[in-house]
């Protein structure tokens, strides 16, 4: 009797309110059932896509960390080449540059241990190529830093140029060697997004036909991935810029703001132009008296005040180039006669050997300069065109010691061209 009034209750209730908890229950276990075939979905489709992110992100902060110490172990070497004098800087210098080097072989195992093929099979053999000339790199680098602090090596000029044959090529290898495996890396990561993209669009349409919850996580983790994207692409652009740097750098001379030797050869060689071509080369004679007699200091002030006279008042007519500490390389922009040529070069001259006033002294010091016209098409070789001026530099230089002024030697008379 009991059980057939609940009966009649349960159905007055239904009539009423609409509510049958019949269906909520089966709802319910539909819900569930649903609920435990998304998450296996998501758990299927992602789970290899999550742990696959989470090595991209790992490997590229190993690459992104090797990058920065190497470019670390470049600052610290030009320092101590700058301060080469300096032997408890050396040497302290020397024990954090091993210390960086330490580092980098602990990020490139732990590189190692990620499962490269993932991202690009070509990344491993990139990565090995950047780590041998890593360490090729590091082995001349250490050679280099122990000559130094056995003092077998004394003179600051013969040592910038030391390092700048022996060092500076292998450095700019591996920086190079090192950028390739970022952007190979990056690459990788980027196209290991995509495919994990798509399937991550195929679960989301799957939960969109089941519940919003589904939805709302999906859109929560797709707002994860554009933000790791996001670091991906900031990160890349400031390894860019520091590659962009770090290559400036090579081609730059850093007390005077011209290009270096390097630059001059990237820009000369191979040039086919169709008019003919006038180069001057000029060297403070005797500079390393300035270094001995008013200290290192003064020395590249008076050089950055030298650079700075040149600049201002011959920067519209050529290009200016630092080719040592005490050389000067002038590259005339337009073809002039050789009356006005001769003009201009006694002008360089007369402005490189003028007083300047460094700290209250008034330092300058004679000049021999020597200046050739070549053509092109002709003499494309860099080298060719160079060891004509530094044998005629020699020249120069024979003259001024024997008649203590400014020499000036026209490298077409010398070769009997004119």
């Amino acid at each position: 009797m009991a059980a057939k009034e609940s009966k009649r209750d349960k159905k007055l209730i239904l009539k009423k309110t609409g509510y049958d908890p019949t269906q909520y229950r089966a709802m319910t276990i539909m819900f569930v059932f649903l609920s435990l075939v998304n998450i296996l979905c998501v758990i299927v489709a992602f789970s290899r896509s999550g742990f696959g992110l989470y090595q991209a992100e790992d490997a590229l902060s190993h690459v992104a960390h090797i990058t920065e110490y190497v470019h670390q172990v470049n600052e610290r070497a030009q320092y101590i080449v700058l301060h080469c004098e300096d032997q408890e800087l050396i040497i302290r210098e020397t024990e954090k540059i091993d210390r960086l080097f330490r580092d980098i072989d602990e990020e490139s195992e732990k590189y190692r241990q990620i499962d490269l093929t993932v991202f690009d099979p070509r990344l491993k053999r990139h990565f090995d190529n950047a780590a041998m000339d890593t360490i090729s790199y590091h082995h001349a680098l250490t050679d280099f830093l122990t000559e130094l602090q056995s003092a077998s090596l004394r003179d600051p000029d013969v040592i910038a140029e030391t390092y700048a044959k022996l060092i500076e090529p292998l450095k700019n290898t591996a920086e190079m060697s090192m950028n390739i495996v970022f952007d190979s890396q990056s690459v990788g990561t980027y196209n290991f997004f995509v495919r994990s993209a798509r399937q991550f669009v195929f679960v989301l349409l799957f939960l969109l036909l089941n519940l919003f919850v589904g939805l709302f996580g999906i859109h929560w983790m797709e707002k994860k991935a554009k933000t790791a994207a996001k670091v991906v692409e900031l990160e890349h652009d400031r390894v860019e810029k520091l590659r962009k740097k770090t290559v400036n750098l090579a081609y730059c001379h850093i007390l005077t703001g011209f290009k270096n030797y390097y630059g001059l050869e990237k820009d000369l060689s191979g040039q086919t132009l169709d008019s003919e071509r006038s180069i001057a080369l000029c060297r403070i004679n005797k500079f390393y008296q300035i270094n001995e007699v008013f200290s290192r200091d003064r020395a590249d002030e008076y050089v950055t005040k030298v650079s700075n006279a040149l600049r201002e008042e011959y920067s519209n007519y050529v290009d200016m180039y630092s080719t040592a500490s005490d050389e000067f390389c002038f590259v005339f922009r337009k073809k002039i006669t050789k009356v006005q040529l001769g003009d201009m070069v006694r002008q360089l001259v007369e402005t490189i050997s003028g007083n300047f006033d460094v700290d209250g002294v008034m330092i300058s010091q004679t000049v021999s300069c020597c200046y050739y016209t070549y053509h092109p098409k002709t003499e494309n070789q860099f080298g060719q065109v160079f060891n004509k001026l530094d044998r005629a530099m020699s020249v120069a230089r024979e003259q001024n010691a024997m008649h203590g002024q400014n020499s000036i030697i026209n490298v077409n008379s010398l070769n009997g061209m004119e």
